[in-house]
């Protein structure tokens, strides 16, 4: 498991253990006896906001590595419409045509 994997379960986990220990016991008004606590209930929320986002932004990264790594070669295109990508798509199959000779080759099974 790489690094960028397990550091995304850790802050999931952090952030889900503290979520659901604060939620419970706001709900639960023990948080409401507590003076230096229930004053610091926005801190936690931006706390676990800022997990979340941070967990967000690893997530991005392990899966821009995983197509990095799929498409060694290869890049991420974005194409406005339609016609722009079955141009691009057939520009890409008359290249590989052309490189490996496919008008002179025979069918397979043929």
């Amino acid at each position: 498991m790489e690094k960028l994997e397990k550091a995304e379960k850790y802050i999931l986990v952090v952030t889900v253990l503290i979520g659901g220990i604060v939620a419970l016991l706001d709900f639960l008004g023990v948080l409401d006896n507590i003076d230096w606590l229930s004053e610091r209930i926005p801190a936690l929320t931006l706390l676990l906001v800022s997990l979340i986002a941070t967990s967000l932004l690893v997530s991005t990264s392990s899966l821009r590595l995983y197509f990095d790594k799929l498409l060694p070669n290869g890049s991420i295109r974005h194409f406005e419409n339609d016609r722009e990508s079955f141009e691009y798509i057939l520009r890409l199959i008359q290249s590989v045509l052309q490189k490996y000779g496919g008008a002179n080759r025979k069918p397979v099974g043929g």
